[in-house]
């Protein structure tokens, strides 16, 4: 069980989105600074914490349609299945086949994003590959 969290952690430490605010310069599409151009801003990350079990979990996975990418994700979702029984898998890119490419900009990553939620996650596992 504990190699099983440990390589949970690590997919998550991998596989996690980090926290971006568009600086006050950055093209945003609305409210200020919209139409102007500049760097995305980091700022610091508060991880949640990590569930003792997945039993009754839900988590989605979320593949950007690059090469092999989903075969990672089946590879992950068969683990999951065979090492934390009642886990509820979900394939986004087969239940919302437009969320199979890469974002390509902030409007459609939160698109993707809100597809993914509508699911309730409480893990979500995003791959690419290449």
């Amino acid at each position: 069980m504990r190699r099983y969290l440990s390589f949970l952690a690590l997919i998550l430490v991998l596989a996690l989105p980090v926290a971006c605010s568009k600086s006050s310069d950055q093209s945003a599409g609305k409210g200020a600074g919209a139409g102007e151009a500049g760097p995305y801003k980091v700022g610091q990350v508060k991880m949640n914490p990590h569930p003792a079990s997945l039993e009754g979990k839900t988590v989605v996975l979320r593949w950007n349609g690059k090469f092999n990418g989903d075969k990672l994700l089946d590879r992950i979702a068969e683990q999951l299945a065979s090492k934390a029984p009642g886990v509820k898998i979900v394939k986004l890119w087969t239940v919302d086949p437009a969320t199979a490419n890469s974002s390509e900009g902030g409007e459609k990553s939160e698109k993707f994003a809100e597809s993914a939620l509508s699911h309730k996650p409480d893990l979500v596992i995003a791959a690419s590959a290449d």
